[in-house]
């Protein structure tokens, strides 16, 4: 299970990385799904991203009329 969420986390970080802000944020929202409740070390840094990733969809937005 672990191996399929870092897999997960790195093809999040690939799509960010190419700008696909929205489809990276779909993958981290998925692998919340897959997170055991009670990690809260990796819930707590999945909501991280999550919240960066709509911070940067917000900012890309305001450039792009």
């Amino acid at each position: 299970m672990i191996t399929d969420i870092e897999a997960r986390i790195n093809e999040a970080e690939v799509c960010r990385s190419m700008g696909l802000y929205g489809d990276s944020l779909d993958i981290y929202e998925s692998i919340l799904s897959l997170v055991d409740p009670q990690d809260d070390h990796v819930q707590a840094t999945i909501h991280k991203r999550i919240n960066l990733l709509k911070i940067e969809i917000g900012d890309q937005e305001e450039v792009q009329p």
